[in-house]
């Protein structure tokens, strides 16, 4: 690959996975604080907004129950009085709001808050530490990348080091804009192009493994798997994830891909461990 090629290819690369990093550092530190779950979710059923499921362990829990009748939502927030809307509300965690249901003929009311939305990142400083250890892999990365850009090894080297950062999918229960949303999912389907590169790494590196000398088209056949299994099955897996859709045949094919994909990362990380072992 030319420097002009790498250039190409490897600029807008570097500036998805920044980006990618910013989603991470908004969605798992900024958002948690704007967005707060109401324990609840509820729609419209002939003509009235009904309770339509209670989360468990939620400061609604054994308060409402499906089915309620919503007569009304008093809150000094407005974006907790709509009487139809999802289990999450842009309001801080712990916003107070009082609720009037109708239940078997009975009116009741019921003072609330809304919960901090669970996230599987670390919080506080432990969060700070996460994101600058990623932000740390992120320039090593482009460093490298831009002091030898017409170096191979360098080139494979900056890829390995960048991609560690998707490894951790983004928090799907927050709302997200299209562009960040596209902008994840791109970023996700790319992640796996880590083993064909680390391997490959490790057949040039320090200098050509004599397995290339004897076999010269393996170089180029260490890409094949990705392309040809890897590639395409990760790129459904996560169309089907992030646009929620569900044909009849969505377990069995997340359930066996789920195993080829494993497999497959495996057996590249075993091969990549062989060849440096070898090298």
């Amino acid at each position: 690959m030319s420097i002009r090629s790498r250039l190409a290819v490897g600029i807008p690369f570097f500036a998805l996975m920044f980006i990618y990093l910013c989603l991470r550092a908004y969605l798992g530190g900024i958002a948690p604080q704007q967005y707060s779950r109401r324990g609840w979710s509820s729609e419209w059923r002939d003509g009235r907004a009904v309770i339509a499921s209670v989360l468990v362990n939620s400061p609604a829990t054994g308060v409402l129950r499906e089915g309620d009748v919503i007569v009304a939502i008093s809150s000094e927030n407005p974006a907790l009085t709509r009487l139809v809307a999802p289990v999450l509300a842009q309001v801080p965690p712990g916003t107070q709001y009082k609720m009037v249901v109708s239940r078997d003929g009975q009116t009741l009311e019921a003072q609330l808050h809304t919960t901090t939305i669970y996230t599987n990142a670390p919080t506080g400083w432990a969060f700070i530490l996460f994101m600058l250890t990623l932000l740390l892999f992120l320039g090593a990365g482009v460093t490298v990348f831009l002091l030898k850009p017409d170096d191979e090894q360098a080139w494979m080297l900056a890829l390995i080091s960048a991609t560690p950062i998707t490894v951790f999918p983004l928090n799907p229960s927050l709302p997200m804009p299209w562009w960040m949303f596209f902008t994840a999912l791109l970023a996700q389907t790319l992640t796996p192009i880590f083993y064909p590169v680390i391997l490959r790494f490790f057949l040039v590196f320090p200098e050509r493994s004599p397995i290339l000398k004897r076999f010269p088209k393996l170089e180029s056949l260490t890409y094949m798997p990705f392309l040809i299994f890897m590639l395409p099955l990760i790129t459904l897996r996560n169309v089907l994830s992030a646009f929620r859709l569900s044909p009849p045949w969505r377990e069995s094919f997340m359930a066996s891909t789920g195993n080829i994909v494993i497999g497959l990362a495996v057996a590249y990380m075993l091969a990549s461990l062989a060849a440096m072992v070898i090298n």
